[in-house]
């Protein structure tokens, strides 16, 4: 897991960060365990608590979802694709056969290829992340957990974002450890 500044980190940013390594040796544990799918679907694996002390500001130029799971991620993150005019930063999903899970509430902004993943320039799109499930959260960290890389993919990882008024914070980042082996 990495984190990168623009400036040295600030008291805030120090302490996030170590609630940070919290989530992540959280998710070492369940990740040792050996059968992760049967928690996907429990909410309470990580506090909400802990996620909301994740944050990082982010410009809404900068903000961006980053999603890398299988056509039932992205079925359900189309379900969640309704309410809140999410504006600014694009929305990368990853995988080589990202143009088969992209919903079609998507397809009708302009894909273009950066390096591995599908990225999709858009200008707004809607997403609220507070009706996005906790089952679609965890599932999507289970996708990336377990997807074996594909030859020429590098650096694939998550990134969910939450819209804090008029500017963005991450709530969460999970670094495949399967192709992100900073």
């Amino acid at each position: 897991m990495v984190f990168f500044w623009r400036t040295p980190p600030d008291e805030q940013q120090s302490k996030d960060y170590i609630a940070m390594l919290l989530v992540d040796a959280q998710l070492q544990l369940l990740w040792s365990i050996g059968s992760f799918t049967n928690f996907i679907r429990t909410p309470s694996i990580l506090p909400r608590a802990v996620w909301n002390a994740v944050r990082f500001e982010l410009s809404p130029s900068e903000a961006a979802i980053y999603v890398n799971g299988s056509a039932d991620v992205a079925s359900s993150f189309a379900e969640a694709t309704d309410q809140l005019q999410f504006q600014g930063g694009p929305v990368f999903l990853g995988g080589v056969s990202a143009e088969q899970t992209i919903p079609e509430e998507l397809q009708k902004f302009e894909m273009k290829f950066v390096g591995a993943v599908k990225r999709l320039e858009m200008d707004e799109i809607p997403f609220n992340l507070h009706r996005v499930s906790w089952s679609f959260l965890l599932t999507s960290l289970a996708a990336a957990l377990y997807r074996k890389p594909e030859s020429g993919e590098d650096g694939l990882f998550i990134t969910i974002i939450r819209p804090i008024s008029n500017s963005f914070r991450v709530l969460f980042e999970w670094h495949n450890p399967f192709t992100c082996l900073f």
